[in-house]
């Protein structure tokens, strides 16, 4: 009879391998992302400290806040050499980046506070589906009156209307960024977000960076599973292992280059008396740990 708990307590090494022989190499290149993380944590604690009775600064504080969750995260997956969970959360930073970029950008109350009742229309859909559960009506109705009295506010009245007029035009629920002529769908957006100075920032295009979202969309929507294979030495076609390191080295670039141009806007905007700190981190940081990602490759199929 077979031994089970030699299966469930170790897994097949050329499918898995938890303890490769190069984790040191993957702690260096994860304290990369966990010093760009950390520098981002103070502008956030600064920009945030600022006295402001304008509601729509809340918008872009927990949208930067959601982009260094996100970085932290994959600091935690890179120190594991799981390049292939890092997609995932790779393109929620990008659409959180061209989101907060686009914000940022121009107009940047109404487009702030438009985020905001998208998020608050969302929220009272969802409430109103679940009030179907056993248990849980009271609360859930407090919940949409809440909401639906927040949006009476003088503050949300007329982005409210503009979304309940457009809403009636389109027949349905529009996007937050839609609203007062905006971009009808994340290709427009990011052509919007990424217009004049940030394309050339980035030396990439508008629909190059939207390539790169719809290639990062595979992972989530489970479309890109047949190319995690590679052909060994002989020639066979194997299957990729799991937590395979190989693309690390782009993974670490794609986070230092958005969060170094995240930065530089929130800096910017925010807290501009910080920019000569931003500019010491670009020079001393990310320009010297770019080059060094962009030379011989670490890993191999082979590791």
């Amino acid at each position: 009879m077979e031994n089970l708990f030699e299966y469930t307590n170790n897994p097949a090494k050329n499918i898995l391998d938890r303890n490769p022989n190069y984790t040191e190499i993957l702690r260096s290149l994860s304290e990369i992302v966990d010093k760009t993380v950390n520098i981002g944590t103070h502008f956030l604690n600064w920009a945030a400290s600022v006295k402001s009775d304008d509601l729509s600064k809340s918008t872009v504080i927990f949208m930067f806040r959601k982009l260094l969750s996100d970085m932290d995260g994959m600091s935690l997956l890179i120190a594991s050499g799981d390049e292939e969970t890092c997609r995932p959360i790779q393109r929620s930073m990008l659409e959180g980046s061209i989101a907060l970029l686009y914000i940022l950008k121009e107009d940047t109350y109404r487009r702030a506070m438009s985020y905001q009742v998208g998020d608050t229309k969302a929220r009272i859909r969802t409430y109103r589906k679940l009030l179907k559960l056993p248990n849980q009506k009271a609360d859930l109705q407090w919940g949409i009156k809440n909401l639906e009295n927040m949006l009476k506010r003088k503050e949300y009245k007329a982005i409210n209307g503009e979304w309940n007029r457009i809403s009636k035009r389109l027949g349905h629920n529009p996007h937050w960024y839609s609203l007062y002529n905006g971009p009808t769908n994340v290709h427009e957006l990011t052509q919007s977000a990424f217009t004049d100075m940030n394309e050339k920032e980035l030396n990439v295009s508008a629909s190059d960076i939207y390539s790169i979202y719809q290639e990062l969309s595979g992972d989530i929507h489970f479309t890109s599973t047949m190319k995690e294979m590679h052909v060994d030495q002989s020639g066979a076609a194997c299957l990729n292992i799991l937590r395979n390191p190989i693309k690390l080295q782009t993974t670490i670039k794609f986070i230092l280059i958005w969060a170094d141009l995240v930065y530089k806007v929130f800096v910017s905007y925010f807290i501009p008396e910080k920019l000569d700190l931003y500019f010491g981190y670009h020079v001393s940081f990310i320009k010297p740990a770019i080059i060094k990602l962009n030379g011989k490759s670490i890993f191999t199929h082979g590791v």
